[in-house]
């Protein structure tokens, strides 16, 4: 090397380092494990929730109450069954969640006490090594298995879905566990903000801004009446079988699959709750009402300002079977109010129906 002069200095620093730390890490995930409610959609566990869910009923829920008193205890209740009866994930060591293997978990005890043996000094360190290694074989062989496994049930799912929506369903199905991207979130005046809290209160805002208008009057509830036709109970099995699996619960923190594989157990409850609550004019807000807003990122586009976020709202799972059943009451009026070119949100259309028709059309003419 050679030789330079240096025109270093000494340099006093007064840092915060307590900010510098809430800017460099990020805030502690939570580490409850989600329920185990993939048992449910492969069919292991329905029997078990079924009737662990129906004791829990029996039980817990009042026989005389209001709307959002029975139903907050139904939710008691279907989360105490859950937890009785599948359980929750476990935790990989590539931390992921999934599912309890009782064989996999003896083998593994016996992995380490022969390890710990070997370890020890036994004078078998030989033969104790080889029996580690037979149960090395045998775990993978258990987790290859449960892979294809895994992987057949995402085929059936694929190709168990409407011809036009099977691209669709493949593409959610392998991106589910892509991590997504932390939000930055900019100021009004264009800073980075650091703290969660300002970040929440900066979206919020914004979208109850671009939602929330007030300029026009509330349209007043109608006022207490029972229906000419009540929610019947197979209405209520109906739309809690169309709930999709695998889809991110609401702020009451109950997966679909909850609802949707106790549905004979769950139909009657429900049902009575819609319509006690309209008979009695009961407000179902506190029920419906609240959702989980998750900002996401619009693609290329810069990351900071808030009117590059687009808004997903997760709701309720009780709200998706209220809006199924008021969908299927009204589809048929408003079908006739449709016009043929109308492709999306129809059963048995889809808009790359209108894609292929244009493109079709376009080739017919070259």
């Amino acid at each position: 090397g050679t030789e330079t002069f240096s025109d270093h200095k000494i340099v006093i620093a007064d840092m915060q380092f307590d900010e510098l730390f809430k800017v460099f890490t990020t805030k502690p995930k939570n580490t409850a494990a989600p329920l185990a409610v993939r048992q449910l959609a492969d069919g292991t566990g329905v029997a078990s929730y079924q009737t662990t869910l129906q004791e829990h009923l029996y039980n817990h829920i009042p026989s005389s109450d209001s709307a959002t008193g029975v139903w907050a205890a139904t939710t008691s209740a279907i989360l105490a069954a859950a937890e009785a009866s599948i359980g929750r994930m476990h935790r990989s060591a590539a931390n992921r969640f999934i599912l309890p293997n009782p064989r996999v978990a003896l083998l593994s005890k016996r992995q380490q006490e022969l390890r710990l043996l070997a370890q020890s000094g036994h004078h078998k360190a030989t033969e104790l090594k080889q029996g580690r290694n037979r149960i090395s074989h045998e775990i993978r062989a258990i987790q290859r298995d449960a892979a294809n496994t895994r992987l057949d049930k995402i085929a059936e799912q694929v190709e168990a879905a409407p011809n036009s929506a099977q691209m669709f369903t493949a593409a959610a199905i392998l991106r589910s566990g892509d991590r997504q991207q932390r939000v930055v979130v900019e100021s009004a005046d264009g800073h980075v903000l650091v703290q969660d809290e300002d970040k929440a209160s900066r979206v919020r805002d914004h979208f109850q801004a671009q939602f929330g208008s007030t300029s026009n009057d509330p349209i007043p509830p109608p006022p207490p009446h029972q229906l000419l036709s009540p929610v019947t109970e197979v209405e209520v099995t109906a739309a809690l079988n169309r709930l999709n699996n695998r889809k991110a619960c609401g702020p009451d923190n109950i997966p679909g699959e909850l609802l949707k594989y106790a549905s004979t157990v769950l139909a009657p409850t429900i049902a009575g709750i819609i319509n006690t609550s309209l008979t009695l004019g009961e407000d179902l807000s506190s029920v419906i009402g609240p959702g989980t807003l998750i900002p996401l990122a619009k693609p290329n586009k810069p990351r900071g300002p808030v009117t590059n976020l687009r808004p997903i709202v997760l709701l309720n799972t009780i709200r998706k079977v209220m809006s199924l059943i008021t969908l299927k009451r009204i589809s048929s009026d408003v079908s006739r109010h449709l016009g043929p070119v109308q492709s999306g949100f129809r059963p048995g259309r889809s808009t790359s129906d209108v894609i292929w028709t244009q493109r079709w059309i376009a080739a017919k003419r070259a």
